[in-house]
């Protein structure tokens, strides 16, 4: 199983993927680590960067500060969504170095919609403490992260085995 080394770049893609993540993350703030999971397309009632959920003892869980969750398409997303997203990354930019671990989720779509600029991000991704681990949950491996990344995973699904074998009658 993944175990993240201190100061690791990690991207997740795929089906399921924050399946797969969010028990590594747990573990980790078991094991005594500082962990932040963000997700920058998420919304919740009274949440935000001031409003922390805290699963366990060091893990705190931050979305946006919207009403909805904003993965849809961007031109769907109002100013004050746009602003939430931008408030949230800035904030976890300055927060960066107090964790251990940092999961960030869409930061890929967020890039894409141009609501964060690829630029900055790389530079917030490269700049980090030494210390600090992060993993990239995704939809799509953004090319300039993956040269970066310690580790790439992709999640698939498999086929079913009807799909591999389709069923062929025999005549008798």
């Amino acid at each position: 199983m993944f175990q993240s080394r201190a100061g690791e770049l990690s991207i997740w893609t795929g089906c399921g993927v924050q399946a797969q993540v969010l028990p590594l993350a747990l573990r980790a703030a078991g094991e005594g680590q500082r962990v932040a999971l963000v997700q920058l397309l998420k919304g919740g009632i009274s949440q935000g960067p001031d409003h922390p959920v805290r699963l366990v003892a060091g893990f705190e869980w931050y979305r946006t500060s919207t009403a909805r969750n904003l993965d849809s398409a961007v031109e769907q997303l109002g100013e004050s969504e746009i602003q939430a997203v931008q408030t949230l990354w800035s904030w976890i930019c300055m927060q960066l170095p107090q964790y251990d671990l940092v999961v960030l989720d869409g930061l890929d779509l967020a890039i894409c919609w141009g609501v964060i600029a690829e630029a900055q991000a790389l530079q917030v991704i490269r700049g980090r403490s030494a210390s600090v681990s992060v993993a990239l949950c995704v939809e799509q491996i953004p090319p300039a992260f993956a040269e970066l990344a310690d580790i790439l995973s992709e999640i698939r699904s498999r086929p079913r085995p009807e799909e591999l074998f389709p069923a062929t009658r025999v005549a008798c």
